[in-house]
């Protein structure tokens, strides 16, 4: 598995030409509320999953988000098959997600080798 990030900075501009590519776009700890990063989920292909690392479901008012086409997630659409919201805590969930995708090993090493 190759994973890259990309993180978004207030004030600073981040090409978005990636996401097109991507094979599951994972969004974390954000209100989704600034130009342009509130703009990345509504760029992925319609058939890649997109997960939302959050306390709380963003992006689901359509009046909100009109100027996207309607809303950015579907969590709650009867339809929805790629947007999945994984609520708490983000340290938590990645935890918990590392561990579903078989990676604790891997990401405990780096962590080790980020906190030195």
């Amino acid at each position: 598995a190759v994973v890259s990030t990309q993180s978004g900075h207030y004030g600073r501009g981040k090409s978005s030409a990636d996401v097109r590519i991507c094979d599951c776009l994972i969004v974390m700890g954000t209100s989704l509320q600034v130009n342009p990063a509130n703009a990345i989920p509504s760029r992925v292909p319609k058939a890649i999953p997109r997960l939302l690392i959050n306390r709380e479901k963003v992006c689901t008012d359509p009046k909100f988000h009109a100027n996207f086409g309607g809303p950015l997630f579907f969590f709650d659409h009867p339809n929805n098959k790629h947007d999945i919201h994984m609520a708490g805590e983000i340290d938590a969930s990645i935890r918990t997600l590392v561990g579903m995708l078989g990676w604790k090993k891997e990401f405990d090493s780096m962590l080790k080798v980020e906190m030195k």
